[in-house]
């Protein structure tokens, strides 16, 4: 998925003005989940309401997107069991510095499971 344009972000998380760090970290989260700037102020909101009750005034910092990011994670991680559990097949994502790297046997059982 190609990088999400900073004002496509910057549009979907409105009056919240994004630092440059906090775009960036957008634009991983986007780039590594699958996600549309839309998509990711939806999960945005979710961690805001989960971990932080709903509170409007919590800015999209680097910090709290990391943390967001970890909450993310989890959710993939838990489908991803679930459906090798259901399949037999195992998915694996690795972070290694500032890239994300599959190996083979993961992109394939990605592309058997679609």
């Amino acid at each position: 998925m190609p990088a999400v344009d900073p004002a496509q972000l910057q549009k979907a998380f409105g009056s919240a003005r994004l630092e440059a760090d906090a775009i960036i970290e957008c634009q991983s989260m986007c780039q590594v989940f699958g996600l549309a700037a839309s998509d990711l102020f939806i999960r945005w909101q979710t961690y805001v309401i989960n971990r932080h009750g709903g509170d409007a005034g919590i800015l999209p910092t680097r910090e709290r997107l990391l943390e967001a990011r970890s909450m993310l994670q989890q959710e993939h991680d838990r489908r991803a069991s679930q459906r090798q559990s259901q399949t037999g097949h195992t998915v694996k994502l690795t972070r290694n510095r500032e890239r994300t790297h599959y190996d083979k046997k993961s992109v394939e059982g990605l592309l058997q499971n679609m």
